[in-house]
């Protein structure tokens, strides 16, 4: 089992980076920032329960990446 993991991606329907969140094998979410503006989350999928700090980990790393 992986948890909740991150992945830099460069989607083709985007002109810009993103940071996918998942866990295991869903994707949870999508963080994007579009300057000037702020960093937005597209969330995706609804599971049960998931650790918030877990969770608010993988935002932290979403930011961090896009705010390079």
């Amino acid at each position: 089992m992986r948890g909740v993991w991150t992945q830099v991606a460069s989607l083709p329907d985007r002109g810009h980076v993103v940071v996918e969140i998942w866990n295991d094998d869903t994707q949870l979410a999508e963080v994007s920032h579009e300057e000037p503006g702020p960093l937005l989350v597209e969330l995706f999928a609804s599971i049960e329960s998931i650790p918030l700090d877990d969770l608010a980990a993988a935002l932290a790393v979403a930011k961090a990446e896009l705010e390079r």
